[in-house]
């Protein structure tokens, strides 16, 4: 009877501590010629950046620019599509950044 009961204290202490650990702000490690980017959406939409969709699928995703010129100023257009209790939802934001920057 004591078996289980370890196994349980074992295995609920391992998804504390993972948790804590996922949880943790870190930094993100940005090339200086690439710009960072993380986006929290529903599991289900399709995210498409400028006229281009992705193929990333989870709640969060990550993607990184091609090479660009250090010191510069871009923006990139993020369009998200997604279902909402049957209903069709598409939210757009035009990020703004520098090259070296991590945007969530």
């Amino acid at each position: 009877m004591r078996r289980p009961t370890v196994m349980l204290l074992a295995g609920a202490l391992t998804c504390l501590l993972a948790g804590a650990l996922l949880a943790q702000p870190g930094t993100i490690n940005v090339p200086p010629d690439r710009a960072i980017f993380i986006v929290r959406v529903p599991a289900d939409a399709v995210v498409t950046i400028g006229d281009q969709p992705t193929k990333q699928t989870g709640t969060e995703r990550m993607f990184t620019t091609q090479p660009l010129a250090p010191g510069s100023s871009y923006a990139y257009d993020f369009v998200v599509t997604w279902k909402d209790k049957g209903e069709g939802k598409t939210t757009k934001r035009t990020v703004k950044f520098q090259t070296g920057q991590a945007k969530v």
